[in-house]
C-alpha cells in the first residue's frame, strides 16, 4: 500500500513503522526524512516527477512509501474489548458481514452521552485517535 506527503511519511517514521520501501522525486530536499531512512536501511528509489506522479494519486510532495497493507482487527475480538469498557456492541460477523460492529441507540440520549467516555478510551487503545 502507497501512503504519501512529508507529514504523513514523518509521523510513520517517528511510529517505527515498518516500511517496504521509499520514492523520492530527485530533487526532494527534506534531509531529516532522506536521513532517518538511511539510518533504517529502508531502500530508497529515486524517481522523476513524472515516474513519482505516476504513483501517486494526489500531492505526494515528493515522497512516496510503500507500506504493508493495514490489517483490520477481528470484530468478535474489538467486540470482547468493547465490554472491558462496559460497551456493547455486536460484531457485524454474526450478520455476515466481517470487519464491522453494530451499536443499538435505543437508549436514553443521555446514556449515550455518558458512554462517549468509554468509547474515546476504546478508541485510544487502539490506536485511533491520541
Amino acid at each position: 500500500m502507497y501512503v504519501y506527503g512529508k507529514n504523513t511519511c514523518e509521523e510513520i517514521i517517528k511510529k517505527g513503522e515498518k516500511i517496504k520501501k521509499a520514492f523520492i522525486m530527485k530533487n526532494f530536499s527534506d534531509k531529516y526524512l532522506i536521513s532517518a531512512l538511511e539510518k533504517r536501511n529502508i531502500s530508497i528509489k529515486y524517481l522523476s516527477k513524472f515516474e513519482i506522479d505516476k504513483l501517486a494519486n494526489g500531492n505526494h510532495q515528493g515522497i512516496i512509501f510503500d507500506i504493508p497493507d493495514y490489517e483490520y482487527c477481528d470484530d468478535s475480538e474489538f467486540v470482547k474489548v468493547a465490554k472491558e469498557y462496559n460497551l456493547l456492541l455486536v460484531p457485524a460477523s454474526s450478520f455476515g458481514v466481517k470487519g464491522y460492529v453494530r451499536i443499538a441507540y435505543c437508549v436514553s440520549y443521555d446514556t449515550i452521552e455518558r458512554s462517549m467516555t468509554a468509547f474515546r478510551k476504546l478508541a485510544q487503545r487502539y490506536g485511533l485517535i491520541k
